[in-house]
């Protein structure tokens, strides 16, 4: 039999570790597809390298890949504010077209005016550097510039979409495509 992925566990595991847990730490978020995810084993398979690329990425000085990954993480979170906050069965289409700046603008009146502000010179500031690179308009330094002021800008979109978002569970039961996630982690 060949050896399990140590990242992947069965649902009874999940269940076992779900009620070891206290009281609110593992939190459902909308379905997967509603965000639309056309490739459910693919986008966790690829959510799951995220992190170690785009570390890789900024210690080797990739850093139109450093922006384009934290872009990616970002308006997955901000895909599930978007999903929440219009409510009523709301889906995002698979062949969705919004820019990341549309995304942001759409979640506006839900994000606090400091995250938005960040949100929107993140954009601008990753757009100059990326799209202007080749035009001869900017410069590797303003790409890395882009990178350390947009750090860890995902990580807070994150905090407030599970704080905002995230329903409390008790079991895996009856949570088919549901996206879980652990506070705190």
């Amino acid at each position: 039999m060949p050896d399990q992925d140590p990242d992947t566990f069965s649902t009874a595991e999940v269940n076992d570790e779900i009620a070891a847990a206290p009281p609110g730490t593992f939190l459902a978020l909308p379905d997967l597809t509603a965000l639309g995810i056309v490739d459910v084993p693919r986008a966790f398979q690829n959510f799951a390298e995220g992190a170690a690329r785009s570390k890789a990425a900024l210690s080797q000085g990739f850093f139109i890949e450093v922006l384009n990954l934290r872009v990616q993480h970002t308006e997955l979170w901000l895909r599930v504010l978007l999903v929440h906050t219009k409510g009523g069965g709301y889906v995002i289409p698979a062949n969705d077209k919004r820019t990341f700046g549309q995304v942001i603008e759409e979640c506006a009146s839900a994000l606090p005016q400091t995250l938005l502000d960040r949100l929107r010179l993140f954009n601008r500031s990753r757009i100059e550097a990326v799209h202007k690179y080749l035009l001869g308009g900017t410069d590797y330094a303003a790409l890395k510039q882009a990178c350390d002021d947009s750090n860890g800008i995902d990580k807070l979109v994150y905090d407030l979409v599970i704080a905002r978002v995230g329903r409390p569970i008790t079991s895996m039961q009856g949570r088919v495509g549901e996206f879980v996630v652990r506070r705190g982690a």
